[in-house]
């Protein structure tokens, strides 16, 4: 999955071994809600990055994300920001 956020942020997100995701996301394009379906546990990982365009700072947050359910996480923790 890739999108651009509205000041030319680029995210990219992507999983392996197994399940899919959706991204819910606001206005401004920060991600609202990355849904996890179907994943392993000890197989899945999570894994992306975000890279800095425009007036971009290179990070970007995501409020919440459900389904990890034991999947391995690899979202570098200085680009994306998890509040929930």
């Amino acid at each position: 999955m890739e999108f651009l956020r509205s000041n030319l942020v680029a995210v990219t997100m992507a999983l392996s071994g197994a399940g899919t995701m959706e991204l819910f996301r606001s206005a401004n394009g920060e991600g609202e809600l990355l849904n996890l379906i179907n994943v392993i546990a000890a197989l899945t990982t999570l894994n992306g990055n975000v890279t800095q365009a425009g007036n971009g700072n290179g990070t970007t947050t995501l409020n919440e994300i459900r389904g990890l359910d034991g999947a391995t996480n690899n979202l570098p923790p200085d680009k994306f920001t998890i509040t929930g």
